[in-house]
């Protein structure tokens, strides 16, 4: 009963719980995260069973970083290391990648690519 209504405290007002994301998540500082003043590891299993997302969605990341063209590789990586675990199968095969010296932008996958070494080149 309480996951469809807007019962989630965020920094933008309240929220349906699916409609929210954990404290943890600043990869998108402007999404609707859970703002409380107790600590999270006492917050974070309640907002987790009522369905307050942990992660975002990588393609609503990519799709946002792409569309604003202010990729941040390093926070991306550093986001994606620590959310290895929640990331689905689906999730982990998404074409966002591109070469360098490529005339048309063309994606591809993270296992298709090597490392922009000179011996490589």
């Amino acid at each position: 009963m309480l996951s469809q209504r807007k019962i989630t405290p965020t920094k933008y007002g309240l929220y349906i719980p699916d409609q929210a994301y954990l404290s943890s998540v600043t990869i998108l500082p402007d999404l609707p995260t859970v703002y409380l003043k107790k600590p999270r590891h006492v917050v974070e299993p309640f907002f987790t069973f009522l369905g307050v997302r942990k992660h975002v969605e990588l393609q609503l990341i990519f799709d946002r970083l792409i569309s604003q063209g202010n990729w941040d590789h390093m926070n991306l990586v550093k986001y994606l290391i620590s959310r290895v675990d929640d990331i689905t199968p689906g999730e982990r095969t998404n074409a966002i990648w591109t070469c360098e010296d490529e005339h048309e932008i063309k994606k591809h996958l993270i296992s298709d690519l090597y490392a922009p070494l000179p011996e490589l080149r």
